[in-house]
């Protein structure tokens, strides 16, 4: 790894120094001591300097015209790529500032802007070097407290264990494929950035191969503008216009999604950070150490993206709460205006009915009053008519009268003065019985005058019974028209109560619908922000405690062992992620089903996705899988006699440990035995 970067003058004056990592050397001392050793070497006849070391560090040097350039490596760092380094470096710098060394007059502010530049290349380097040691986690783990790493003859002889059944079982679970041998199993470090996530204590884990992404969907179907536009409504009916837009909102799909570059699932986080917690620098002697396809910068991006996306989320979540607050406070407003209306309403309805009893009262008391006037109008009316009837009938029977009148008088006159004469009763019966003649004409007469009176009489009891009917009718009619109004009067009340039911009960189901979409759209957003909060609960989740405070990104390794499987007609690649070795006698329940050891991970959702990941990429990126593919002709660990000692140790082991019985024990020699023959193998 790169640690410092120089660029001086042969007379010792430094005009560009960066570091990378700690910086250990004083740049002036530095500067001023190269400067000498260069000056004395060059004096002594030994030309110019190209290396030294001192401690764990190396400082390789070139020379370009006035210049020293100078690269601090560690010792372990590969001498031929410092150099191919060095001279794009100084490629680099001389094609910027040419002209200025030329003309240069002490100003090294000047140089500072090649920072940028060196920052690419090194970067570049260190992407490319294969690095000494490196920081991973052991393969192979027992499940105590500790966790600590089992020897690598029992790592090794449980992997191959593994692979024999995932051989023997052919590859499926359905339908076995054609008998197969396992020809190769390399031991590969797969890469991965640990990026600072704020203070160095906690890190973010970015797969240093994926360019795929995770991609998170966000629910933005509720406009949180639209709920702020709440506090400048004017009226209810604008009021409810927006609340009923909102819940449209709410039931529509708007989705958001925003891709999270090299991020791991979600399954796969905490195991890798179970790994870095326990992680180690290790030799990668007889490791095939995967060059990263993800750079530091793009590491540092996508980590900066994730954090902005979180913040961004947190945010939204915080804004969702005052809106939730908002609507509840802008929407008790708008409910206590409802209420208030309402109380309003009952208030004139109140007035209003008491008005209107008051006038209908008044009303009815003048309709009685006007109705009896109207009856004593009848009456008055059928006493003339009376009065009328009896001018007549005394007009009619005046002449009969008379003519009685006359006989009776002349009769009486007559008895009288017979009487009077004291005559003889003899002689008035006899004087009477002569006048008789006399009499039958007063009778014809007055036969005919009764007859004319009969018929008179008739017309008259016609006329009465006309008048009778006519003022009964009148009176009825008179009293049907004032009960009718008065009834009317009495309907005024009825009616404004009804009419005051009706708008309460309209403003009742007001107040009752905006209550119910407040709720509504309360639980809408109090939804939505749940689902936020999980998402950064699940985004937080993707954030691991770091085992030491670190402050730049760094480099770390996941072991794995790929192994290749071959068959007359096709060969392929397996993947066989970090195992836990476990002390107990459960089930394993690993889906690609080995059953001879109770190999087994904690979570199988973290082993077959890391499976899935690197299978993937393995085939898809033709650099890297031929990058494996030449590990099996120089790492493969099945051509090392030395391995097969450990398979056969780490066997032992295991049938000492109980882990495996007996006749797994003389199964698994006799396919090791095989395995590592190589003129057995196809």
């Amino acid at each position: 790894m790169i640690k410092e970067f120089y660029v001086l003058l042969k007379s010792g004056e430094s005009l560009f120094h960066k570091v990378y990592g700690e910086n250990r050397v004083d740049e002036s001392l530095f500067s001023g001591f190269l400067g000498a050793v260069y000056t004395f070497a060059r004096e002594i006849g030994h030309g110019d300097i190209k290396t030294m070391e001192m401690g764990d560090a190396k400082f390789i040097c070139e020379v370009s015209g006035k210049l020293i350039f100078v690269v601090v490596v560690e010792k372990e760092d590969n001498e031929q790529e410092i150099k191919n380094f060095l001279r794009f470096s100084i490629n680099a710098f001389l094609n910027r500032f040419g002209k200025e060394i030329e003309g240069w007059r002490g100003d090294v502010t000047v140089f500072r802007s090649f920072s940028e530049d060196l920052d690419v290349l090194v970067e570049d380097y260190q992407m490319k070097s294969l690095p000494g040691k490196v920081r991973l986690a052991p393969f192979l783990r027992d499940d105590s407290n500790d966790l600590s790493p089992y020897p690598f003859d029992i790592e090794v002889a449980s992997v191959v264990s593994l692979l024999e059944d995932v051989r023997s079982r052919g590859g499926g679970l359905f339908r076995k494929r054609a008998p197969e041998e396992l020809t190769g199993v390399v031991r590969v470090l797969w890469p991965l950035w640990i990026v600072p996530y704020k203070n160095g204590d906690r890190v973010v884990v970015i797969d240093a191969m994926s360019t795929d992404f995770l991609p998170v969907k966000i629910n933005r179907s509720l406009s949180l503008e639209r709920v702020e536009s709440l506090l400048k409504v004017r009226n209810v009916e604008e009021f409810i216009d927006t609340i009923e837009r909102l819940l449209a909102d709410s039931k529509s799909e708007a989705i958001n999604e925003f891709p999270l570059y090299g991020f791991l699932e979600h399954e796969m986080v905490q195991e890798i950070g179970a790994c870095l917690s326990q992680a180690r620098l290790s030799d990668t002697a007889g490791y095939v150490v995967v060059r990263p396809l993800i750079s530091q910068n793009q590491a540092v991006e996508n980590k900066n993206g994730f954090v902005e996306l979180v913040e961004e989320l947190k945010g939204y979540s915080q804004k969702l709460v005052e809106s939730v607050n908002l609507v509840s406070s802008v929407g008790e407003k708008w409910i206590s205006k409802i209420r208030e209306k309402i109380e309003a309403t009952k208030e004139l309805y109140r007035v209003k009915i008491e008005e209107t009893v008051k006038d209908v009262e008044n009303q009815i008391e003048i309709l009685l009053r006007l109705r009896e006037e109207e009856l004593r109008g009848i009456d008055a009316w059928l006493a003339e008519e009376d009065k009328n009837l009896v001018l007549e009938i005394k007009n009619l029977f005046g002449p009969l009268v008379d003519v009685l009148e006359d006989v009776a008088l002349k009769s009486t006159e007559e008895i009288e003065r017979k009487v009077n004469n004291q005559a003889g009763m003899l002689g008035i019966i006899s004087g009477r019985i002569e006048k008789l003649v006399n009499v039958s004409e007063y009778m014809n007469k007055t036969k005919k005058l009764v007859e004319k009176i009969s018929k008179n009489i008739k017309k008259i009891d016609s006329t009465i019974e006309k008048i009778t009917k006519k003022t009964e009718s009148e009176k009825n009619s008179i009293v049907e028209a004032y009960d009718k109004k008065i009834e009317e009067q009495k309907s005024r009340i009825d009616m404004i109560r009804e009419e005051r039911e009706a708008v309460l009960n309209e403003q009742r189901e007001l107040l009752e619908r905006v209550e119910g979409m407040l709720e509504e759209l309360k639980e809408a957003l109090i939804r939505v922000r749940s689902e936020v909060d999980q998402l950064i609960g699940n985004l937080d989740s993707l954030v691991v405690s770091s085992p030491e405070k670190l402050y730049s990104p760094s480099l770390f390794y996941i072991p794995l062992y790929v192994s290749r499987f071959e068959d007359v007609k096709s060969k392929r690649l397996f993947v066989v992620p970090p195992l836990i070795l476990s002390k107990t006698r459960r089930t394993p329940t690993c889906t690609f089903g080995q059953k001879t050891l109770p190999l087994d991970m904690p979570n199988p959702l973290f082993l077959e996705a890391l499976m899935r990941k690197v299978e993937k990429l393995i085939n898809e990126n033709k650099e890297l899988k031929y990058e494996i593919e030449r590990a099996f002709s120089e790492k493969n660990i099945l051509d090392s006699r030395k391995i097969e000692t450990y398979v056969y140790e780490g066997l032992n082991n295991l049938l000492r440990m109980n882990m495996l019985n007996e006749r797994s024990f003389e199964m698994l020699q006799g396919r090791v035995e095989k395995i590592f023959r190589k003129e057995e193998r196809i």
